[in-house]
C-alpha cells in the first residue's frame, strides 16, 4: 500500500492510481477519479480489517484503525512534499481512507455481533 502510493506520478497514471495535475481539479466529476477513490477506499479498508480481525478487543481495533490511517496521513504528506511540491495536499484522499477504514470496523462489528447472537443460539 505505501509502496503503491509513492511511485512516481506517471507510473500511477498507468495503473489508474491517479489522475494528471490538469484533472486533480475536476476530482469528483470523472471516472479515472472514482477508481481512485475506489481504491484508496479498498487499500485503508482492507488493511485496517485485517489489522483488526487480529485484534481481540474494540480498544485494538480502533488502534489498528488509527493506525491505518495515520499511515494514510503520512502518505499524504509525503505525496505533498515530494510530488506536488507544496501546491495540493490531497484531502479527498485521507476522507476516502478514513471512510474505507469506518466501513471495515462496522464489517468487523457486525461480524462480531451475528457470532455472538449464533454462538447464544447453541
Amino acid at each position: 500500500m505505501i509502496v503503491g502510493s509513492l511511485l512516481p506520478g506517471s507510473m500511477k497514471i498507468g495503473l489508474h492510481g491517479s489522475e494528471g495535475r490538469r484533472t486533480i481539479h475536476a476530482h469528483a466529476r470523472n471516472g479515472a477519479a472514482i477508481r481512485h477513490r475506489f481504491i484508496h477506499f479498498v487499500a485503508f479498508g482492507s488493511s485496517s480489517l485485517v489489522l483488526s480481525t487480529l485484534a481481540t478487543r474494540r480498544r485494538e481495533q480502533l488502534q489498528a484503525g488509527a493506525e491505518v490511517l495515520i499511515i494514510g496521513c503520512v502518505v499524504e504528506l509525503a505525496q505533498y512534499f515530494v510530488y506536488s511540491h507544496r501546491h495540493v495536499f490531497e484531502w479527498w484522499d485521507v476522507r476516502d481512507d478514513a471512510i474505507g477504514i469506518a466501513v471495515a470496523f462496522l464489517l468487523v462489528e457486525v461480524a462480531s455481533r451475528v457470532k455472538t447472537a449464533f454462538a447464544s443460539r447453541s
